[in-house]
């Protein structure tokens, strides 16, 4: 047997995973089938979570270990495979003719698919595949195929056939019937210093969809890998990636909820191998002001101001000959200043694709339109038992994320009927499909569907005349608030004075001093983001964002508390209460933390400066505007230091002192910007209204 240094299948003592069987190469020999030589495939094989069944199941997992290897041994046995040897739940086989091999991989993992496992019991097998020049050495293979092969199967997900690029290369041209093979990147296998593009076999038995690989990725982009795993959509997902291979500027068009951001970023993801210049995600969602796309295209395609030009030149220069994809992301409330920026990007850089998401089409030349429809449902009354039911994209996606929710729940005969009316109470539309199925944590499927059916029945008498996006996603959405405790409820809608979140500190101080807040902020966070209405950051646990649909609800929540204003002054005065303590670490060596945190927070610090000049909030405004300065000249963010303090300086300024501060911090970003003229004016006035001491002080320091 094979032996591997990192404890994959070859150097597990036998039966050492405690449950099993183990027949290394002796059972081979027994055979007296030979070993291949020269251009080989390996597969190995392993169950996903064995541990924990072995430890659930005792010595019943004997049994069921017995059986697994059955079902995987006859396929491969019948396409030509020679079995290597075999070591507690890991198979490993080696076939002279690759296409064999994956028809037999298709063949087991069928075969474990339909077998009637034990109630309660899921066996789930993954299954790495690698071709190379190999020679055999005794009974065994000695040679560095055999570890890539085993770190593929350990990247793989239960279910999965994961393959090399050499072995994708061996089969393409004679893959089983309706098999294909679905490209997911480049990835760096652990003790190999060259990057492996690796595939997956995709076949209408099998599943589809699967979180990201336990690989890392190396792709060029800044697309967030989802864990929980894209489902449906298949035909859609392979249609854009068809267009975006031939058309400039594709739109992804729907109503609110019904999955754009979702399928736009699995689509990037689809085709990330065609654009060698990266893939790039650029969320429009909080900004407000127009004449912020271009600057948040630079920021997301990491291409850097220079002194003396526009943002629109700089970002132009730089895409007009790469390769790239741009996800531009919610465009609805910028349309008009998206529509031109897309069109001035495509006219100016001919190798640059725009994929958009909106509700509405940006109506430019040469734009394709996609409209993205709920997913497709069936009807309850006639469903018969649970495969029927699976059958449909918005069932599947319940008991995916139910599953999420109850880690215990199956789709059964018995509730397969209930299942399938809850989706059709929320018209197909996932987000509220996943709402519905995050509820799980807190009642039975029963309770779901009761409080979906009464939260219709309400909700439909009333609201006739408002916009379809609120009769159908709000909706979906309020039913699920009422399962909320009335501070949790009341928490909920006063987030929306941010800019889709912030850290559990800001939002205790801004929304948890005013009547009815709740005593422990921090708690209601949790819940809230267990009912889906709250994402926690991946890395940064006291960090938390709203999807913008569900950002939405709550400001409508908000405006019917009354409290919009309140909120919205209350929040620009904690950012601008901040960014003073903090500012003179800003830039500083050994404080990399306080500007991390800063670019984290922009979109609320923008939106802070977007309420305090609607409200003509002269002090806040300008005390927040002149204490980011410093960030905006180490960040790089020259141009909108400078709009953000000229419509600040635009207020009616009632304190002299304040208003020569700012226009001493304008000065300088406008030197820095190259328009000394301006910058010459505006530093003389800044000067002129330091009239004592201590401001003198000041903007000396801030001169220099």
């Amino acid at each position: 047997m094979a032996r591997t240094p990192d404890g994959m299948l070859g150097d597990r003592p036998s039966g050492s995973n405690g449950g099993g069987a183990s027949s290394p190469s002796g059972d081979r020999e027994a055979s007296a089938s030979p070993l291949p030589a020269g251009v080989v495939t390996f597969v190995m094989t392993d169950i996903e979570g064995s541990t924990r069944l072995f430890r659930e199941l005792g010595e019943r997992y004997v049994e069921l270990l017995a059986t697994h290897q059955g079902l995987l041994r006859g396929p491969f046995v019948n396409h030509g495979g020679v079995e290597v040897g075999t070591e507690g739940d890991a198979l490993f086989f080696v076939f002279a003719d690759a296409p064999q091999a994956i028809a037999a991989c298709l063949e087991g993992q069928r075969a474990l698919a339909t077998h009637q496992w034990p109630p309660g019991v899921v066996v789930r097998v993954r299954i790495g595949v690698h071709t190379s020049e190999a020679t055999p050495v005794g009974n065994d293979y000695v040679d560095l195929a055999v570890h890539q092969v085993a770190r593929i199967s350990a990247g793989a997900h239960g279910g999965q056939i994961l393959l090399s690029a050499a072995t994708a290369t061996a089969v393409e041209s004679r893959l089983p019937n309706d098999a294909a093979l679905v490209p997911l990147g480049s990835f760096q296998l652990r003790g190999f210093p060259e990057l492996e593009p690796l595939f997956q076999v995709g076949h209408p038995d099998l599943r589809r969809d699967f979180p990201p690989l336990r690989l890392i990725g190396v792709a060029v982009h800044n697309l967030p890998f989802l864990r929980a795993g894209f489902v449906g959509r298949t035909e859609e997902r392979r249609a854009l990636a068809s267009l975006l291979s031939e058309e400039g500027v594709v739109s992804v068009v729907g109503l609110g909820g019904v999955g754009k951001t979702r399928l736009a970023i699995q689509v990037a993801f689809d085709v990330l191998d065609r654009f060698p210049d990266g893939a790039w995600l650029v969320e429009l969602g909080a900004i407000s002001d127009p004449a912020s796309i271009p600057r948040a295209i630079a920021e997301a395609t990491r291409v850097a101001e220079e002194p003396g030009r526009s943002i629109d030149e700089v970002l132009i220069e730089a895409l007009a000959d790469r390769v790239a994809l741009v996800v531009l992301d919610s465009c609805e409330h910028l349309l008009d200043a998206v529509a031109e920026t897309a069109s001035r990007l495509t006219r100016r850089c001919p190798h640059l694709v725009i994929l958009a998401t909106s509700t509405e089409p940006l109506d430019i030349e040469g734009e394709v339109v996609w409209r993205v429809s709920p997913l497709p449902i069936v009807d309850p009354d006639g469903i018969d038992g649970a495969d029927e039911a699976a059958a449909a994209d918005a069932v599947r996606l319940f008991v995916e994320r139910a599953r999420s929710a109850s880690p215990q729940f199956e789709l059964t005969d018995e509730n397969a009927g209930d299942v399938a009316r809850i989706v059709a109470q929320v018209n197909g539309i996932p987000l509220a499909i996943e709402l519905a199925a995050a509820a799980l944590g807190d009642r039975p499927i029963s309770g779901v569907l009761e409080g979906l059916t009464d939260r219709f029945s309400l909700l439909t008498r009333g609201r006739r005349t408002a916009p379809p996006r609120h009769q159908t996603l709000r909706a979906a959405l309020e039913w699920s608030l009422d399962l909320l405790q009335t501070d949790e409820r009341r928490l909920f809608a006063r987030l929306a004075a941010f800019a889709s979140g912030g850290t559990t500190e800001a939002i205790a101080e801004v929304c948890g001093g005013l009547p009815g807040a709740g005593g422990d902020v921090a708690r209601s966070l949790r819940h809230l983001a267990r009912a889906s209405l709250l994402v926690p950051h991946a890395e940064l646990p006291e960090r938390w964002s709203m999807l913008e649909s569900v950002r939405q609800l709550a400001a409508i929540e908000l405006e019917e508390l009354g409290e919009d204003d309140e909120l919205a002054a209350r929040h620009r005065t904690w950012f601008a209460d901040r960014v003073e303590r903090v500012e003179p670490a800003i830039g500083r060596s050994g404080q990399p933390q306080v500007m991390a945190d800063l670019a984290a927070d922009q979109d609320n610090v923008r939106r802070a400066i977007a309420t305090g000049i609607v409200a003509g909030d002269d002090v806040v405004t300008l005390r927040l505007c002149t204490a980011m300065a410093t960030f905006w000249t180490s960040h790089g963010d020259w141009t909108e230091g400078c709009e953000k303090l000229r419509a600040a300086l635009d207020l009616p300024a009632s304190d002299g002192r304040l208003r020569g501060r700012a226009l001493v911090a304008l000065g300088n970003l406008l030197v820095l910007r190259g328009d000394l003229a301006e910058a010459e004016v505006r530093l003389a006035e800044g000067r002129r209204l330091a009239t004592d001491s201590d401001d003198a002080v000041v903007l000396a320091r801030a001169g220099r």
